[in-house]
């Protein structure tokens, strides 16, 4: 195609990497307002959480500096202890409390997980590609 032959090496890459980020989005966005119309405002706020996890985990998974590497590396260890430590212990019991009400599965709660875990993986993988494709390390 000649719209895409001035497009050398990785801007093809990103390019395509933002189409396809962009087609994701929208069809996350579109079921938003389809699949639990009663529940949109609360679901875009769930949505947007995951989406801003996803850019931090995006940006310190891509360092592109030595400086970043090792703020990125340290920032890993405390939220990796964090982690193990306190979020995993009470994590089971939360989850067992929101997504199932008497032994039943809850299918909003689900519903809300889903969006949580779509714009978390579409915006981490997004920014992690850009980074590692748009921009050059430096030397």
């Amino acid at each position: 195609m000649k719209f895409f032959e001035p497009l050398s090496g990785n801007k093809q890459n990103i390019l395509s990497i933002n189409f396809t980020a962009i087609f994701f989005g929208s069809i996350l966005f579109t079921c938003l307002f389809k699949i639990a119309p009663e529940r949109v405002w609360l679901n875009l706020l769930i949505s947007l959480l995951g989406a801003l996890i996803g850019w931090v985990l995006g940006n310190a998974g891509s360092p592109v500096s030595k400086a970043e590497k090792e703020a990125f590396g340290e920032l890993a260890k405390v939220v990796a202890t964090f982690f193990s430590g306190y979020l995993v212990s009470k994590l089971d019991r939360f989850l067992e409390r929101v997504l199932f009400t008497n032994n039943q599965i809850d299918e909003n709660s689900w519903i809300s997980v889903c969006f949580f875990s779509s714009a978390l993986i579409v915006t981490s993988v997004t920014v992690f590609l850009n980074r590692t494709y748009g921009l050059k390390p430096e030397n």
